[in-house]
């Protein structure tokens, strides 16, 4: 039997104050040139990947790029990333919840985890 309050991330998520993301989804060679969406508010973050507000519905499995802004802390971030799940909610303008899955860990964001993480990591 599986122990449900077992954690099973492997990089702790924290929350960074007014951060938001635009993507781009990848077509059949390359990324599109226009942002999908501009303006998606991060939920929560981490080394491996981030959980966001979104307005439309996209594909698990949906290659991105992504723009990660941290306008507090005068930081923007490229990415490379993979669209893991994605549930409609409704939360202001934003319909889906999305989590999202980075390419390969981020540097930069354990800098930002050791200014916002409140669990001392």
């Amino acid at each position: 039997m599986k122990n449900k309050d077992v954690e099973r991330r492997k990089y702790a998520r924290f929350e960074i104050p007014g951060a938001f993301i635009s993507y781009k989804i990848r077509s059949f060679l390359s990324f599109k040139k226009d942002p999908a969406e501009a303006y998606c508010p991060v939920q929560n973050i981490s080394q491996g990947g981030t959980k966001i507000l979104c307005r439309h519905p996209l594909k698990p499995g949906a290659k991105m790029a992504l723009k990660i802004i941290a306008p507090e802390d005068n930081l923007t971030l490229d990415l490379k990333a993979n669209l893991v799940w994605i549930f409609p909610v409704q939360a202001r303008d934003f319909a889906f919840l999305a989590g999202i899955q980075f390419e390969k860990p981020c540097p930069e964001i354990t800098d930002l985890q050791k200014k916002y993480s409140t669990d001392g990591r």
